[in-house]
């Protein structure tokens, strides 16, 4: 199970557009309650509900420090592109080593129009309190990643379904039926009153 909220990790934040052109809608929000198999979400002011699967995964996310974006960790983020080729990241997302190489390179972003999800190893630089610039290198070429302070730094960590309370903030790739009803086989959610940055 954890692989595969791992995987969803991946496409959500590294394959945005994929993920949502092959699940159906993306759903961002607040749990109001879980009945069941059935996670009612308020969304934007508009409950949702999704039905999970018997088996559903919770992967989660905490806050991290940017001084854990060092060289050989394997990052994502979203990002804007500027002109001279320069990436500002808008967040920046830290992987479990079992994801190292997952949607690895540069990838249109439907979370921001315009953005950029980008993903590769932190080849040179590091980032501190203050933010800073770091390379990422993955197969066929590199990129340089600016980090503004004020941008969130979130690692993935392997979560528990008691995580989906009340107030919750969750972010679902879910399957749209013909008939409109929503459902999930994961749910990322953030651990201390996290917002998911995704």
């Amino acid at each position: 199970m954890k692989r595969r909220w791992s995987l969803l990790a991946a496409a959500l934040v590294l394959l945005p557009g994929a993920a949502s052109a092959q699940a159906g809608r993306r759903i961002r929000g607040t749990v109001t309650s879980l009945d069941g198999y059935r996670l009612h979400v308020d969304d934007a002011g508009r409950t949702v509900t999704v039905r999970l699967a018997p088996d559903y995964g919770v992967g989660a996310l905490v806050a991290a420090k940017p001084e854990e974006v060092a060289p050989g960790r394997y990052v994502g983020a979203l990002a804007s592109r500027h002109a001279n080729g320069v990436l500002t990241a808008r967040e920046v997302h830290i992987f479990p080593g079992n994801l190292r190489g997952a949607g690895a390179g540069q990838h249109p972003s439907d979370a921001d129009p315009g953005g950029v999800a980008v993903a590769g190893t932190v080849d040179q630089g590091a980032l501190d309190a203050l933010g800073g610039t770091v390379t990422l290198a993955y197969p066929g070429g590199e990129v340089v990643l600016d980090v503004p302070p004020d941008v969130p730094v979130v690692r993935f960590v392997a979560g528990a379904r008691s995580m989906l309370a009340p107030g919750a903030h969750v972010v679902i790739s879910a399957a749209s039926a013909a008939d409109g009803t929503l459902s999930a086989d994961e749910v990322i959610v953030g651990v201390d009153g996290l917002v998911p940055p995704m």
